[in-house]
């Protein structure tokens, strides 16, 4: 299931990693006009790619549950694989951001991802012993609801803070 699933996670990548030269010399030039207007039109196309790749999954997720077909008991119930598509959307929708910052040469994210990390982790091994698959991705949703918000507040403090000059218009 969350082989599947995780396909999720390359979608918004498909659009921004490409663009990341060009990101580092608007960056270079100080030219962050240019980056935000070039990111966000990008930042938009990556987005919708994304929810609509989840939703297709889950249509997947939900026929193949429907019509039982015979490897329908090899995953998750549809609650669950619903709750990790959520989870995995919301954590894949921070990658632009987190390629937005990385393009200034800095990594301030990996502070997140060393704790999501270990906090999955944990989860997991505390939910998978004492209750089952459910729990596991209740945990794993409650962590990404937690970090996603704090994740945004990075980019949005880091981009105010680093693009402090003045933007250049062509």
């Amino acid at each position: 299931t969350m082989s599947v699933i995780s396909v999720i996670g390359f979608v918004p990548s498909l659009w921004i990693k490409p663009n990341m030269p060009q990101f580092g010399i608007y960056i270079a030039k100080k030219n962050y006009f240019e980056l935000d207007k070039h990111f966000f039109k990008l930042l938009k196309v990556a987005l919708v790619f994304l929810l609509f790749t989840a939703f297709i999954l889950w249509i997947g997720f939900y026929i193949i549950n429907v019509y039982n077909f015979s490897f329908a008991a090899r995953l998750l119930p549809l609650l669950p694989i619903t709750l990790l598509i959520i989870a995995k959307t919301l954590s894949s929708s921070t990658s632009p951001f987190s390629d937005y910052l990385r393009a200034h040469k800095k990594e301030p994210f990996v502070i997140i991802s060393v704790i999501s990390s270990l906090l999955i982790a944990g989860s997991n091994l505390y939910f998978g012993s004492k209750f089952g698959a459910y729990e596991m991705v209740l945990g794993y949703l409650f962590i990404i609801i937690i970090l996603t918000p704090i994740s945004f507040t990075i980019w949005f403090t880091l981009r105010k803070k680093w693009h402090s000059a003045p933007y250049l218009h062509p």
